[in-house]
């Protein structure tokens, strides 16, 4: 019984820390609404000696059974970047082979997020690059400091360089994405967290409730009367 009472007590702690954090994720999404459904990070101040910055590859699958229903059309990407030298720049989105070709002999820097924290990784080559507007690949590029994408399936990489193509880029990256039924999905978050809260809390009081001890009511011995 005591063993039972302990991984009572021990899920249901476990699933009001796993609630509160669903129910946080609701609270975001239902305030992300207010803002007409757009998530926004950064900015981001970015810079490299070297011709260009690449992003994480984008693995997109809107044909995946998962986003069936949405409304593709209502999905949109915008990046806003701001030059910090001066330079008029360059950001282009494209497939990632192609742009991994573009700059296979290029001195570049590829630029990874881990949480707060922004990892740019150097790769040697020339300095010199091919004038990125002349480049016939770019789903969608733009030189005023805003690229809009309509997002597309398949495997893109988003190149951020100088638009006369010398080395040296410094600018403060801000994204943001059009994120369809994001209320839904946050109406839905806090229902489920407060659920797991009430469960949560009913295991973890049936595991730290003592229970009362067991009265026994004496029973007084009675002598038999002596036969007649």
């Amino acid at each position: 019984m005591r063993i039972a009472k302990v991984l009572s007590a021990f899920v249901g702690v476990m699933i009001v820390i796993g609630s509160l954090g669903i129910l946080g994720a609701g609270a975001v999404a239902l305030s992300v609404d207010d803002t007409d459904g757009v998530l926004t990070a950064g900015p981001v101040r970015i810079t490299t000696e070297s011709a260009a910055l690449v992003g994480d590859d984008l693995d997109i699958f809107l044909d995946d059974p998962v986003v069936d229903g949405i409304d593709l059309d209502a999905i949109g990407a915008r990046i806003n970047v701001d030059s910090r030298n001066g330079k008029t720049v360059f950001i282009g989105i494209g497939p990632a082979f192609e742009v991994d070709r573009y700059l296979a002999d290029v001195r570049h820097a590829s630029v990874e997020f881990s949480g707060d924290e922004v990892i740019v990784t150097g790769y040697d080559g020339r300095n010199e690059v091919a004038m990125p507007g002349d480049q016939g690949f770019w789903a969608a590029d733009a030189t005023d400091g805003t690229l809009s994408w309509d997002v597309e399936s398949g495997r893109w990489a988003i190149a951020v360089l100088n638009a006369d193509g010398t080395p040296g880029v410094d600018v403060d990256v801000t994204a943001a994405a059009q994120v369809p039924l994001i209320r839904p999905i946050g109406i839905v978050l806090v229902v489920v967290g407060l659920l797991g809260l009430a469960v949560g809390a009913t295991l973890t009081y049936l595991g730290v409730r003592s229970t009362p001890p067991r009265v026994t009511t004496p029973v007084e011995a009675r002598e038999d009367s002596p036969v007649a």
